[in-house]
């Protein structure tokens, strides 16, 4: 039998590691207010007026975060659904939830993963960090209109038709192909690093030949990368074509499997059945039409449903078996 309502605090297993971590920060804190009271003569004036503040400010801190974690819950009911974080209480009823769902914040060291809930007119954030996330989810599967919980779901928001009426209208002012290009920033990096390595390999083989090899090593480095950053990445509804000084690489469309990508972000890698085309990632492109290329390309991938993962060899692969000319 379902019970009326059901209540979600942070585990103990969360308070257990808290207070692993308060305990030696207080004795420390602890141990440094009393060092500077025993050893006041040793230090200036203004040390002696600004410790107690900051040792001050960190207690209140360490308090005020204790009580709002105190304070952090989430209810379930068979007709709403109540949380509280800190000194932010909300409730909804289930009848005016659109969708709700989960994501991971992989962004920083390790990963935060947030309830969301939106409404037509709003969406809300709850982090579960202390969280047991299993019987979290399996309340909201007990309680929740299964229409909310459908992958799908948050295409009945106002805000997402809308912006696909935007995105609609700003693809067919699109005109094909598209192109980008690597920021000239980056190929300044290059040309900089080949005229330092350069001139350090010459004045380093007058005194001492055998050292300039490891600037030379350098030099060849930069100079590939000024060549490599006068390609560019050009895109329309069959293919996909990487043109470099040295020749192009063409990947079609409905060849692609997969998409790679480094963890850092640093290039992706369009995979068919034995080929890859590899280029530099979103974060590193320009030119004028570069929002144009990411909208239009973000839009095939959406399309075609192609998977993407991440790897961190991704970083270091090359183009392979789409060699379509020996010059771009």
């Amino acid at each position: 039998m379902t019970p009326e309502s059901q209540v979600f605090r942070p585990t103990k297993k969360y308070w257990n590691y808290q207070l692993l971590t308060f305990i030696p920060l207080a004795i420390f804190m602890y141990i440094m207010g009393y060092a500077v009271w025993f050893f006041s003569d040793h230090f200036p004036r203004w040390f002696l007026v600004l410790a107690p503040i900051i040792l001050l400010a960190s207690c209140i801190w360490g308090l005020l975060t204790l009580w709002q974690r105190l304070h952090t819950n989430l209810e379930f009911s068979k007709s709403e659904l109540n949380g509280h974080t800190g000194w932010n209480p909300f409730s909804y009823f289930w009848t005016e939830i659109v969708f709700i769902t989960e994501f991971e914040d992989t962004e920083n060291k390790g990963k935060t993963t947030y309830l969301v809930i939106a409404t037509q007119d709003r969406a809300r954030e709850f982090n579960l960090t202390g969280f047991d996330k299993t019987a979290v989810w399996q309340a909201i599967e007990t309680y929740a209109p299964p229409e909310i919980l459908e992958p799908d779901a948050y295409q009945k928001l106002d805000s997402f038709k809308f912006y696909e009426q935007e995105i609609d209208k700003k693809l067919s002012s699109i005109s094909l192909p598209v192109s980008v290009t690597l920021p000239i920033g980056m190929r300044m990096v290059f040309i900089v690093g080949f005229l330092f390595f350069s001139f350090c390999a010459y004045m380093s083989y007058a005194s001492e030949p055998t050292a300039s090899y490891i600037f030379i090593f350098f030099v060849l480095f930069n100079l590939y990368g000024i060549l490599a950053a006068s390609g560019s990445f050009i895109a329309d509804t069959e293919k996909l074509i990487v043109k470099r000084l040295w020749g192009a690489y063409q990947i079609n469309w409905s060849e692609i499997k997969y998409i790679e990508m480094s963890s850092q972000s640093g290039r992706i890698v369009f995979h068919g059945d034995g080929k890859q085309l590899s280029f530099a990632a979103p974060g590193l492109w320009g030119g004028k039409r570069k929002n144009d290329f990411y909208l239009f390309v973000a839009e095939q991938i959406e399309d075609k449903q192609l998977e993407f993962k991440t790897n961190w060899k991704a970083a270091w692969r090359f183009s392979k078996n789409v060699r379509v000319s020996r010059n771009g």
